[in-house]
C-alpha cells in the first residue's frame, strides 16, 4: 500500500509508514527505510530489518519475498490543488457538458477516497446540474454497525442520498458457518457485498458511476488507471468517472478533514476502511477484542472453527497460533510460510514494537495540521505521481534488497 505521512503537532511531515501483508514499515523523510517489523500478533511486532538478505526473509528455511510483500507504493508530496473548489473548477472544465443532465452514482464505503469522490462530486453539483446520489453496503457479521451510523451522517452532513443496502444476511450465515471466513484470493465477500449494488444499479440505470480509484494507491491499480491514459489525465471514460485519480494522500486527508466526514476508524489509527474481519487486513488492524465487537460473536467462532479444520488444522498449525495471528486471512501455503517464520523468530531476542505506537503514527494525519507541500496542479500531479510510481514499481521488480527501496518521496 502506500506510504501514509507521520506528521508533527506543528505540520512537519517526519517521515512515512505503511503496512501491506503483515509487514509495517518505516521511513525516514527522505523516503529511506528505517525499521521493518513482522507482527507476531495483533498487539505486538518485531524488528526484522537486521534479518533481511537480500529480497527475503530467511528463518529455518522457510522464506518470504519481503520486497514483494511489502509493495512499497511511493508518492510525490505535493498537492494537486490548493482547495478543493479550485480542484472542482478544473474538474467542470474536463468534464461538465459531459455530465450536465445525467445522474450520477457513487459507490460509497465509508473510507477516505469514496468520501473524497463525494466531496468533489458534491461541488461539482454547485457549477453544474446533474443528479447524484451514492449507495452503501454493509457486510453483516464481518462489518462493525457503527459504519451504517456513520454513512448516516455523512448523508446529512452533505445532502447527498445515500442508499444503505445489506448483503444477503442469511446466505452470508450460511456460507460463514458452512465455508469459513474469506481469505486472500478466496474473497467471496465480495461477490455479496457487490451483488446488491447491481441489483441497484439495474433498476436505477444511472448514466455515470463514481469510483474513488487513485493512481497511487496500488501497482496493480497504477498499471489499470495509466495504461488508459498516459499522456494526460482522464477523468471521465466511457460511463465511468474517477474524480480524485490525481489526488496524493494529503489531498484525500485535507478534503475529508474539510468535511468533518472522518470515519472513526481512522481516528483509532487504522490505515484503512475495511470488514472488522476483511483479509486484506495487517495484523495491527484486527483489535484484540474483535471477537467483543462483532455483532454476532457466535457466528464468527463457527466460521473461525470451519476454516481452521477445513484448511489448516492438517498443516500442522496450532489452534492457538491460528488464533493469535489469524492465519484465516491467508492462503493455506502462505498461512504455513508466515507461521513458521514467526515460530523461529520467537526464539530470538529482537526488538518489539507495540501496535498502540503504530496506530498513532497513522492517527497524526488526521490530528496533525496539515503539512505544507507544493500546489502543482492537476495535469502536473499527474505527470509526477506517475514518474513516482513508475520508479517505485521498477524498483520493487527489479530490487535486490530491501535497502533499495529508497527512491520515490522527495520535495
Amino acid at each position: 500500500m502506500e506510504r501514509y505521512p507521520v506528521v508533527s503537532e506543528k505540520g512537519e511531515i517526519l517521515g512515512f509508514v505503511a503496512t501491506s501483508n503483515d509487514f509495517t514499515a518505516l521511513f525516514d523523510r527522505k523516503g529511506r527505510i528505517a525499521k521493518l517489523y513482522l507482527w507476531l500478533s495483533s498487539s505486538t511486532a518485531i524488528g526484522v530489518d537486521g534479518l533481511v538478505r537480500g529480497r527475503a526473509l530467511r528463518v529455518d528455511g522457510a522464506e518470504i519475498d519481503v520486497v514483494r510483500a511489502l509493495e512499497d507504493i511511493p508518492w510525490p508530496v505535493i498537492y494537486s490543488s490548493k482547495s478543493l473548489e479550485e480542484y472542482v473548477e478544473w474538474v467542470q472544465v474536463q468534464v461538465g457538458d459531459a455530465i450536465r443532465g445525467k445522474s450520477v452514482m457513487v459507490n460509497f464505503s465509508g473510507g477516505k477516497d469514496s468520501m473524497s469522490v463525494l466531496a468533489v462530486l458534491t461541488e461539482l453539483r454547485r457549477r453544474v446540474d446533474f443528479e447524484l446520489y451514492a449507495v452503501y453496503t454493509h457486510v453483516p457479521f464481518l462489518e462493525l454497525r457503527r459504519s451504517i451510523g456513520f454513512v448516516e451522517h455523512v448523508s446529512r452532513k452533505l445532502g447527498v442520498d445515500i442508499e444503505i443496502l445489506e448483503g444477503d444476511r442469511r446466505l452470508m450465515e450460511k456460507r460463514l458457518v458452512e465455508d469459513g471466513l474469506p481469505f486472500r484470493g478466496w474473497r467471496w465477500c465480495t461477490y455479496m457485498k457487490l451483488k446488491p449494488i447491481k441489483l441497484l444499479r439495474k433498476r436505477l440505470r444511472p448514466d455515470i458511476a463514481a469510483d474513488g480509484d487513485r493512481l497511487a494507491e496500488t501497482f496493480k491499480r497504477f498499471r489499470r488507471l495509466y495504461g488508459m491514459s498516459p499522456k494526460r489525465p482522464r477523468i471521465l471514460s466511457g460511463n465511468r468517472i474517477k474524480p480524485v485519480y490525481v489526488w496524493t494522500v494529503l489531498d484525500v486527508v485535507r478534503t475529508v478533514r474539510e468535511t468533518g466526514c472522518v470515519h472513526p476508524d481512522y481516528i483509532e489509527g487504522q490505515p484503512r476502511v475495511a470488514c472488522m474481519l476483511c483479509p486484506y487486513k495487517s495484523l495491527h488492524e484486527i483489535p484484540p477484542d474483535f471477537i467483543d465487537r462483532v455483532e454476532d460473536p457466535g457466528v464468527i467462532e463457527s466460521a473461525l472453527k470451519t476454516s481452521y479444520r477445513r484448511r489448516y488444522e492438517d498443516l500442522g498449525i496450532p489452534w492457538e497460533d491460528f488464533l493469535e495471528q489469524h492465519l484465516w486471512r491467508m492462503h493455506p501455503e502462505a498461512a504455513r510460510t508466515y507461521w513458521s517464520v514467526r515460530r523461529a523468530l520467537k526464539r530470538m531476542v529482537l526488538e518489539q514494537v507495540e501496535a498502540d505506537y503504530v496506530n498513532t503514527l497513522f492517527t497524526t494525519m488526521w490530528r496533525s495540521p496539515m503539512p505544507r507541500a507544493p500546489v502543482v496542479g492537476p495535469e502536473e500531479a499527474f505527470r509526477r505521481i506517475a514518474e513516482f510510481v513508475v520508479q517505485g514499481l521498477d524498483t520493487m521488480i527489479a530490487a535486490e534488497g530491501l535497502e533499495e527501496l529508497v527512491a520515490g518521496i522527495g520535495e
